[in-house]
């Protein structure tokens, strides 16, 4: 299944809102084309935290590891070992991380909800399996989230033409969404929703309606280094979307072997590639002004408070 169309939009969002909490630690339980559609969104959006840590509980949890491997070959240890000697051969970084989440895999009947201390975590449950809360103790606090039934929008989307109609302008690449492959499309919706969550990494949500003292308030807060941070995290989700839709490091540029010279660690890439990723954010900000939204400053529930 190519997993640049196999995911909803409506679920990218879905989990994306989920996202704005911030958590490190989700423990994901369902069927196995819901776990399976759940991961690979995290492994493209997950990435406000490193490791993005996720236990899967399961009736077959050997199978639904093998199902994701071989939807997305990256998550296999061999193929990340590969890839991180490739890092190494090209730039001389022994110990190079790729932006992906740590997975394990559990049997179903031996749920159990233990966070770590201090560590903020999410349980999502399908609508399928939500008698599996029984085995939650009702002490412990958890943000459940039912990823169904809820109401298609195309905010994400229309964000993320807007995001390549403003590089296609600068770049002078007329070219139209449509005709865009699945996996630049893909990229386009990522980066669109992943936006929110470095937002919410700064300590906003994006509302509804024009204040522009709003958006001033937040230029005045990003400091260079604060810039240089919002750009690393936007190269790690651009990496993990190439990643996991089967591309991989390599000296040159092969669009046709799926092959891309920037599939390293931020602090390795060219200056040229680094304002690519500071574009990026300073695009979106121009972009959700324009369309009538600002941003709002809010304080992350914690888990103690859901």
């Amino acid at each position: 299944m190519n997993p640049t169309t196999s995911v909803s939009l409506t679920l990218t969002q879905k989990i994306t809102e989920l996202c704005l909490s911030l958590p490190e630690l989700i423990f994901l339980i369902g069927d196995d084309s819901f776990i399976l559609d759940t991961a690979e969104v995290f492994t493209k959006l997950g990435h406000f935290c490193h490791p993005l840590v996720i236990i899967v509980f399961a009736d077959s949890p050997e199978a639904v590891r093998d199902k994701i491997v071989a939807r997305l070959p990256i998550l296999h240890p061999d193929t990340q070992k590969k890839e991180q000697e490739t890092i190494r051969h090209l730039t001389g970084i022994s110990d190079a991380c790729l932006p992906l989440p740590a997975i394990t895999f559990k049997k179903l009947t031996d749920l159990t909800i233990s966070p770590i201390q201090n560590t903020k975590y999410a349980v999502i449950i399908d609508r399928n399996h939500l008698d599996q809360t029984k085995f939650i103790s009702s002490k412990t606090s958890i943000l459940t989230e039912e990823i169904t039934d809820i109401g298609e929008t195309d905010q994400t989307e229309f964000i993320a033409q807007a995001v390549h109609s403003r590089y296609a302008h600068k770049h002078h690449k007329p070219i139209h969404w449509n005709e865009l492959t699945p996996t630049q499309q893909d990229q386009n919706i990522c980066q669109a929703a992943h936006h929110l969550i470095k937002f919410a990494i700064l300590g906003y949500r994006i509302c509804p309606g024009e204040d522009p003292k709003k958006w001033n308030q937040l230029q005045q807060q990003l400091t260079t280094e604060g810039i240089s941070f919002l750009a690393e995290l936007e190269h790690n989700r651009w990496w993990a979307v190439m990643l996991a839709n089967g591309w991989h490091l390599n000296e040159r540029r092969d669009d046709q072997q799926m092959l891309h010279p920037d599939m390293i660690p931020y602090s390795c890439l060219n200056q040229e590639a680094k304002q690519k990723d500071i574009d990026a954010f300073e695009s979106i900000q121009m972009i959700y002004q324009k369309t009538g939204y600002h941003p709002e400053k809010y304080k992350p529930k914690t888990n103690s408070e859901n």
